[in-house]
C-alpha cells in the first residue's frame, strides 16, 4: 500500500530551503542512494524540526532509516497544539496564516490531497508539490521560532521525550497505540 514510500524530501535549517523528489520517477537517485543519503542527514543531524515528527520519523524508519540514540527534536505539531486548540482540523498551514501572517502556500495542492488523501505525493506535479513541501518546512521552522519563548522549554521537552519514546519503542517492534 505505498507504506515504505517517501515521495519527497523538504528541508530547512534556518538559511537554505532544500526540496526534491525521492520515491518518484522524477528523482535523479535511487532508493538505495536516497536511503544512505537520509541515514547520513539524520546520524550528522543534533536536532531535528518539523511538523509531524512522529510520522516523519516513522516515514524514515519503514524506508530503512535508523536514528541515532538520542536526536532532539522540535516538532511544530505538539507545540502549536499545546498553545492552541487541539482541533484535527488545524494545519500547519492554517496555524502560519492566522499567527504568523504567511501567505497559505498550501492552495494549489488543496484538490491533489483531496482526490488522494493517501498517497497524493505520487501523484501531485513536482511543481506543485515540491513548494508545498518547501512551505511545510519553512512554516514549520517560523512557527517553532515563533514559539519558543511561549511555551516553558521544560513541558517541551517532557513533550518531546514522550514523542521519541514512543517512536523508538515502534523501532524496537512493540506495538505503541495511537490513543
Amino acid at each position: 500500500e505505498g507504506a515504505d514510500e517517501i515521495y519527497s524530501i523538504s528541508v530547512y535549517d534556518g538559511h537554505t530551503l532544500f526540496a526534491a523528489p525521492v520515491d518518484r520517477q522524477e528523482s535523479n537517485f535511487s532508493r538505495e542512494e536516497w536511503r544512505e543519503a537520509f541515514q547520513v542527514m539524520v546520524n550528522r543531524c543534533p536536532q531535528l524540526r518539523g511538523h509531524n515528527l512522529g510520522a516523519d520519523l516513522l516515514a524514515l524508519f519503514r524506508f530503512g532509516v535508523r536514528p541515532p540514540k538520542f536526536m532532539r527534536l522540535n516538532d511544530s505539531l505538539t507545540w502549536a497544539r499545546s498553545v492552541w486548540e487541539n482541533d484535527p482540523d488545524r494545519t500547519l498551514e492554517t496555524i502560519t496564516v492566522t499567527h504568523l501572517g504567511l501567505e497559505d502556500y498550501a492552495e494549489e495542492i488543496k484538490p491533489w490531497k483531496a482526490k488522494d488523501p493517501s498517497s497524493f505525493g505520487s501523484t501531485t506535479p513536482l511543481e506543485i508539490l515540491l513548494p508545498y513541501n518547501a512551505g511545510d518546512s519553512f512554516a514549520s521552522w517560523e512557527l517553532l521560532h515563533s514559539l519558543e519563548e511561549t511555551v516553558p522549554w521544560s513541558l517541551m521537552s517532557l513533550m518531546m521525550e514522550s514523542l521519541y519514546s514512543l517512536i523508538l519503542a515502534t523501532w524496537d517492534g512493540q506495538f505503541v497505540s495511537g490513543a
